[in-house]
């Protein structure tokens, strides 16, 4: 597998690829390889890692597959990403697993494989976690998980962030876990209460565009980043509109003001470009890989709509695939769609000083 230097965010804008050649490439590869590799032009998969606890200091590893990427349907077609899915949340019939907080659990826990960080002497900090299934998954896997949000508050309060969570942890494991491995704690990620660098890895699915503002979600992925030990690794999941869009965060912002949240909400989708400068520059860790940003058409097949009054539908008529999303709002007699959307992994480390 090439061997080739990791890639520093301010750098990514700057990285210009054939998309053609990329589709090419990945169609050649999927059915031949379990472990779908970037093409080689744009591959980046050589980091450097360090752990404490390490008997070969700043050692280097290689990456197994594209982790700094867009969700795509055909990334469910690994046999080790299925394989992955089914361990965390097992018992999904095969139409289930298509859903891209599946993907973000997969993503996730590949990269910290191939990190090295699945390990009994790794500690990780799941940043806005809820009481997602991985967590417990980790637990039985690691040393220490410790799981944060602000549990019993917000939107997401008698949800993802029930309030039980914190006495209670084991009502919402989908199997046995390792209790003494799992610690949970009432924490804004906007203000993480550790030193600096206290983790060996950090994470977060799904949850920093919940965080408010600009200025708030910038604030959380400092936070991220300056609790992260020199070449730990981390794994930020959020949402970005697929091509381009003119709604930048300036201009959700703006909508959610003119349309009194009905938009937008507080929620924040991203550009690609804005990926860069509210999450990934300000953690101060570097990207792993360049972004890819293309995703197959029958990615888009059964669009997932998400209609006034938290109504779900689908373009397809159908829950899964689950992969792409976008909001579809009547605001008085005008009835307005946004831009697609998916998930997004960001995959980064730490670099030494």
């Amino acid at each position: 597998m090439t061997r080739c230097p990791i890639v520093h965010s301010a750098e990514v804008a700057a990285l210009a690829g054939d998309p053609s050649k990329a589709e090419a490439d990945w169609v050649a590869n999927r059915n031949t390889t379990a472990r779908w590799c970037a093409p080689k032009s744009r591959s980046y998969r050589r980091v450097q890692v360090g752990h404490p606890r390490m008997s070969a200091m700043n050692r280097e590893v290689e990456l197994q597959r594209q982790y700094v990427k867009l969700c795509d349907l055909r990334d469910f077609d690994d046999p080790i990403v299925r394989a992955r899915i089914d361990e965390i949340v097992p018992g999904l019939d095969p139409a289930a697993r298509q859903h891209r907080k599946n993907w973000e659990y997969a993503m996730l826990t590949l990269f910290l494989d191939d990190m090295g960080l699945i390990r009994e002497d790794v500690e990780i900090l799941s940043v806005g976690a809820g009481h997602e299934i991985v967590l417990f998954w980790l637990a039985n896997r690691v040393a220490k998980v410790i799981a944060t949000d602000i549990y019993g508050e917000g939107s997401f309060g008698e949800r993802e962030a029930d309030r039980t969570m914190l006495a209670d942890p084991a009502a919402f494991a989908p199997y046995a876990y390792r209790e003494a491995h799992l610690e949970v704690r009432h924490m804004d990620a906007k203000a993480l209460e550790f030193p600096d660098g206290s983790f060996d890895a950090v994470f977060s699915l799904s949850s920093i565009e919940h965080f408010g503002s600009r200025a708030d979600i910038r604030r959380a992925a400092q936070e991220m980043g300056r609790i992260l030990r020199p070449g730990g690794g981390a794994f930020i999941a959020t949402e970005c509109f697929l091509g381009r869009s003119v709604l930048t965060a300036f201009v959700q912002e703006a909508f959610s003001r003119g349309t009194g949240g009905r938009l937008f909400g507080s929620d924040r989708i991203f550009t690609p470009r804005g990926l860069i400068s509210e999450i990934v520059e300000p953690t101060g860790l570097q990207l792993v890989q360049p972004l890819e940003k293309t995703v197959s058409p029958e990615s888009g097949a059964n669009v997932i709509e998400l209609l006034s009054d938290k109504r779900v539908a689908s373009t397809g008529g159908v829950d899964h695939p689950h992969v792409v999303l976008r909001a579809k709002r009547n605001l008085g007699r005008v009835g307005i769609h946004t831009q697609r959307w998916t998930s997004v992994g960001l995959a980064m480390t730490k670099p030494f000083e």
